[in-house]
């Protein structure tokens, strides 16, 4: 962890399914990274999993089994297509970092890549009255207009740091079950504001999972446009990976300030999960969920040093022979938000049974009843390994 990064979010998932909590972390101006537990020792294997090479503006980071496969899957939100930080020319966009002037301060200087390939600063020269390479040798708007950073720096550029971000989109990335992940942006929809949480539950109780998006930011430079045009987004999913937004007025929910972290709950116990989301300078905003179908309400109560089961597995049985998709307990998840630990599940059959794998190892099925809304299940340490 010395050199991890700008670390963003957080989320400890079970991804290889090997019984022990690996850990994910989204991060600014680089990768998301994959901690594997390798029996409580966490190795870095962010590039042999193929994420690495994804190098974003990331925020939030959430698990969810996308395709109904029975491993974890995440999503991870971006600042999205509709800024004026823009990917241009094929080229990644760069932030140049140093103590330039000397006086034990970094300074940055954003750059992207000209027609040419090049890369030119992308604010207003009084941007940099603070650095002496640019204030030493160009004096006017036009040379500064057609100057690069190689011009500006010549043979000390290669000897300056800098970080880059080659993907401005939100994404889901689907686990290949060989120890990697595939990436998949995200609808247009999704890239129309900046997003920050990403909160995964079944909203419409079809027995897959859906993704909420928290959305837009406030506080930009003085010469750049806010970030305001998401309102708070759910995307449907079809259990195979692929989503579908829904309209604010489709799904009730129209946001117009700056959201932040958000959380789900069936805090009216219809099973029904609902939805609370947090805005920066303004309310909070809780969301009763209205959808027709009902889910199955599952507690679990784990050990004493662990009564609510954080690392537990759940996932649905049915009469077919088929599975839902595996919902893990966490502590924490999203942007800086934790949801419930009592889970809402969704079905798309008749159920036969919940199975649950335990933080320790050990696994159980509990039949389900028809008609039965409400399981609590609790821990035994005869449990089947």
């Amino acid at each position: 962890m010395q050199n991890i990064g700008l670390i963003t979010g957080a989320v400890f998932t079970d991804y290889d399914r090997d019984g022990d909590q690996d850990l994910l972390l989204s991060r600014a101006w680089d990768s998301p990274v994959l901690l594997q537990n390798d029996n409580g020792v966490f190795r870095n294997v962010t590039a042999s999993a193929g994420l690495s090479k994804y190098k974003g503006w990331w925020n939030g980071i959430a698990t969810g089994d996308f395709n109904n496969d029975g491993y974890p899957d995440f999503v991870v939100t971006n600042w999205g297509i509709n800024t004026p930080y823009q990917i241009k020319n094929g080229k990644p966009i760069r932030m140049y970092y140093a103590d330039f002037n000397g006086n034990n301060v970094v300074d940055m200087i954003w750059a992207y890549a000209n027609k040419n390939g090049d890369y030119v600063p992308t604010r207003k020269l009084s941007h940099y009255n603070s650095i002496p390479a640019i204030t030493s040798q160009i004096k006017t708007n036009k040379q500064f207009a057609n100057a690069t950073m190689k011009s500006i720096f010549r043979d000390e550029l290669p000897r300056v740091p800098y970080k880059e971000i080659n993907t401005l989109k939100a994404m889901v990335f689907i686990n290949n079950r060989k120890g990697g992940f595939v990436a998949h942006p995200l609808p247009i929809q999704a890239q129309m504001a900046i997003s920050f949480d990403v909160t995964v539950a079944d909203f419409n109780n079809d027995g897959n999972e859906d993704i909420f998006l928290g959305q837009n930011l406030f506080d930009v430079p003085s010469q750049s446009p806010r970030s305001d045009a998401g309102r708070g987004l759910i995307l449907l999913g079809d259990g195979k990976g692929h989503f579908t937004p829904l309209t604010g007025t489709a799904s009730g929910i129209k946001i117009y300030g700056e959201q932040k972290g958000a959380a789900v709950s069936d805090f009216n116990g219809d099973g029904r999960v609902d939805l609370a989301v947090s805005q920066n300078a303004e309310a909070t905003k809780v969301y009763l969920n209205q959808t027709k179908k009902r889910g199955l309400r599952i507690r679990l109560i784990g050990p004493e040093h662990n009564l609510t089961a954080i690392g537990a597995a759940i996932r649905l049985i049915y009469a077919d022979g088929s599975e839902g998709p595996l919902r893990e307990i966490q502590a924490g998840s999203g942007y800086w938000s934790q949801n419930s630990a009592i889970q809402v599940m969704g079905t798309s059959g008749k159920v036969k049974g919940i199975q649950i794998r335990w933080p320790d190892g050990s696994t159980q099925t509990v039949p389900a009843k028809p008609g039965q809304m409400n399981y609590v299940i609790t821990y035994h340490s005869n449990q089947s390994n």
